[in-house]
């Protein structure tokens, strides 16, 4: 079979062959034994760490699926807020427009109120004097039948 002998230089943390035979008992099959079989060690810490990795890179990925789903759940959310706003901004206004109606018709009705009032107060006047007229009328006819019945008592007839 081949020799299979060790990379150059061997990724950080990672001890060449070499040092692992050097420190290592010696094994039945000899050095090459030893080789493959550190490299074969290698491998499978290699794979490990390839297999935590991805599965480090795959946590992460739906963690930042998961935010992403969140930030757009908050993102709806604002939307709907500002839409919210929007209406209560629009609404505000027309509140404040109907208040300016209701607030001229108030000023109307009170001129109105000031009309009547003035109107009411002449007429009471009015009332007033034809009571008064009314009743020299009155006073007037009483003395004027007292005459008539007066000059029918003293004029023969």
């Amino acid at each position: 079979s081949p020799r299979v002998t060790a990379p150059q230089s061997p990724p950080v943390g990672v001890r060449s062959p070499r040092a692992v035979a050097a420190q290592s008992p010696p094994v039945k099959g000899g050095l090459e034994h030893l080789e493959l079989s550190d490299m074969r060690h290698i491998i499978r810490n290699q794979e490990g760490m390839i297999t935590s990795l991805r599965q480090q890179i795959e946590d992460m990925q739906q963690e930042r699926d998961a935010l992403e789903s969140r930030c757009r759940t908050y993102e709806e959310e604002c939307e709907r807020y500002k839409t919210k706003v929007v209406l209560s901004e629009s609404a505000l206004v027309n509140w404040e427009k109907q208040l300016q109606i209701q607030s001229h018709t108030v000023q109307d009705l009170q001129e109105q109120i000031r009309v009547y009032d003035t109107l009411n107060k002449e007429i009471m006047s009015r009332e007033q004097e034809l009571h008064a007229i009314a009743k020299e009328a009155q006073r007037q006819l009483a003395v004027a039948c007292n005459d008539l019945e007066r000059i029918h008592s003293v004029t023969p007839a």
